[in-house]
């Protein structure tokens, strides 16, 4: 229990940290109003997507846990559909993490004081049937290119509660912990779901394979 609530309350500062992630540079209005069209399309660009130089990433540290980040891309957009249900990788973030307490450590399958790569994925799922519809994402692999494979750490990810009972939209957070990987080094992942089924169990679709670079 003590390692549950520990690790809920981190959930809202890692999460903040992934969302809030790649504005570091802010124009006041008054700089804004100056830009063309153009210029202002490009600051956006860069913006939304931020590859940290891997000898100077950007490093957060809150409540025992020290994030080095490499990686972060808010306007991903990857969309896709197998049977009746709808999907959206929008956000992902690569990072090193260490953790100076020993549960919250233990929460992510690691021990106090090592480092590992922390990966982030926020996506949205949508049934677009009235029918019921059994979807995991949250339960979704992922293999990396430096030969690592996880699913989503159950303590420090969003649940999605894969029962969609007619039309239901869900979306979250899902954090994938590789022990013996390096952020700076993954350069690609992997994601992926097992098809939809019926409320019989019966698939109605394809599994769900999503190749997402981080470069």
């Amino acid at each position: 229990m003590k390692k549950k609530l520990l690790a809920l309350s981190l959930i809202a500062v890692m999460s903040l940290s992934f969302t809030a992630c790649g504005g570091g540079n802010t124009n006041s209005s008054s700089k804004a109003d100056t830009k063309t069209k153009t210029e202002a399309t490009t600051a956006a660009a860069e913006a939304a997507t931020e590859a940290v130089n891997e000898n100077e990433p950007k490093v957060e540290k809150s409540d025992g846990i020290t994030k080095e980040i490499y990686y972060t891309n808010k306007e991903l957009d990857i969309k896709g559909t197998t049977g009746t249900i709808n999907y959206t990788i929008d956000q992902i973030q690569a990072s090193n993490v260490t953790f100076d307490n020993d549960d919250i450590a233990s929460a992510a399958e690691m021990k106090k004081g090592d480092k590992g790569a922390l990966v982030a994925i926020h996506m949205t799922v949508e049934n677009t049937s009235d029918d019921t519809t059994y979807f995991y994402a949250d339960q979704a692999n992922m293999v990396t290119d430096t030969k690592e494979k996880t699913t989503p750490n159950v303590w420090f990810s969003d649940s999605m509660d894969g029962e969609y009972n007619g039309k239901i939209k869900n979306e979250g957070t899902l954090m994938y912990f590789f022990k013996n990987s390096d952020a700076k080094d993954i350069k690609s992942v992997k994601y992926t779901a097992d098809a939809p089924s019926n409320e019989n169990f019966e698939p109605n679709g394809n599994e769900v394979v999503e190749e997402i670079s981080l470069q």
